[in-house]
């Protein structure tokens, strides 16, 4: 079948759904696909945590603790005062930025807890058994290396005439003759406002 405009219209039953599902199981499946990969891109992304955490001897008192924080029973700094860890206990439990790589944290951080940090979200909380014993571990802030792939636009700017020029060309060209910001912008030849030109 044709549309008004010419174009090939799909039919329902001609859609790529697969036997016993529905387009929105279709559209479901996509939206579940897209916010893994950006889940995986910001995760891929986070170099350093900055993170709290407090050291008890049992599981069962770790459980205690991450419920009194979550249900908003106490603060994590106060909570912080149970902790083993005699470096942190005094600091509210604050470890600071640390990064996978950050063997100095060692002694009091591990390693695999700091790999299970840089795959958490600020704000949330995680338990983590080492052999100093049980972690409750706040992720407090990410840092991120943003990767930015930028392609410049390139079409003309409606009813100017003007092709808008990438500000690091701007930049670099005003190092190299003495045209303003206006008569860069205003294109290569530089005949735009002010630009001396008949």
């Amino acid at each position: 079948a044709t549309g008004s405009a010419g174009r090939a219209k799909l039919r329902r039953d001609e859609l790529p759904v697969a036997a016993g599902r529905s387009l929105a199981d279709l559209a479901l499946g996509k939206t579940v696909e897209w916010k893994r990969a950006v889940n995986k891109a910001r995760s891929d992304a986070v170099t350093a945590v900055r993170v709290r955490h407090i050291v008890v001897d049992s599981r069962e008192m770790a459980e205690t603790l991450s419920e009194q924080l979550r249900g908003g029973g106490a603060r994590f700094d106060e909570l912080a005062r149970l902790s083993t860890c005699a470096v942190t206990r005094d600091k509210g439990g604050e470890v600071g930025w640390s990064g996978i790589e950050d063997e100095h944290l060692d002694e009091y951080f591990p390693r695999n807890l700091r790999e299970a940090a840089m795959a958490t979200k600020p704000g949330d909380a995680f338990l983590g058994e080492t052999p100093l014993g049980w972690h409750v571990v706040q992720v407090v802030d990410v840092f991120q290396t943003l990767m930015i792939d930028s392609n410049p636009r390139t079409k003309g700017l409606p009813g100017t005439g003007l092709s808008p020029q990438p500000l690091i060309r701007l930049l670099r060209a005003s190092r190299e003759d003495a045209r303003s910001f206006r008569q860069l912008t205003a294109g290569e030849g530089g005949g735009g406002e002010g630009g001396g030109g008949e």
